[in-house]
């Protein structure tokens, strides 16, 4: 991770004094089209994925053998609508870390942001604490009415997400 760099801003900066094998990665993972299981075409030929830890990543090149170039498509078990649903939230938590980057907000910020993504994946805090200790950081404050909005969004899309993630690595 020493070298990773996600559009010019090292990753590594962003959580002082964590360990490495603790933090999360942010990923994008060039693959063939993929056909979700109801049979119907999408033709993502990328994605960006939330993953946690160097050990899950290791793990995960170590059993995938490489794609052969005549791989016309993957076959995924999600629907279309679960595999947009499951895009949209990876996409929903590592923008939230790579905005707080961009945005320049004191690290104590990012690596509070990064800690809340990486309690949620990996089940440490429900979406209902996720969420509210996110909208009462101060560069997220919002109303009630977001919060609600927000947390049935999270509700519902993060187990696609997870699901996805299992198909991608």
């Amino acid at each position: 991770q020493s070298g990773q760099k996600e559009k010019g801003t090292a990753l590594e900066e962003t959580a002082p004094c964590q360990a490495l094998d603790v933090r999360g990665l942010i990923l994008k993972v060039e693959h063939p089209p993929i056909v979700p299981g109801d049979g119907s075409c999408v033709f993502h030929e990328g994605s960006i994925v939330y993953s946690m830890g160097a050990e899950e990543l290791t793990l995960a090149c170590a059993l995938a053998p490489p794609v052969d170039k005549d791989v016309v498509f993957l076959s995924f078990p999600l629907t279309q609508e679960e595999i947009f649903y499951a895009q949209k939230c990876h996409g929903f938590l590592t923008d939230v870390i790579l905005d707080s980057i961009r945005q320049k907000d004191p690290k104590e910020t990012t690596a509070k942001v990064e800690l809340l993504v990486q309690k949620l994946w990996r089940l440490q805090i429900t979406a209902k604490e996720f969420v509210a200790e996110l909208l009462s950081s101060a560069p997220f404050q919002a109303d009630g009415y977001s919060y609600e909005k927000l947390l049935k969004w999270i509700e519902f899309t993060l187990p696609f997400a997870w699901k996805y993630s299992c198909c991608v690595n």
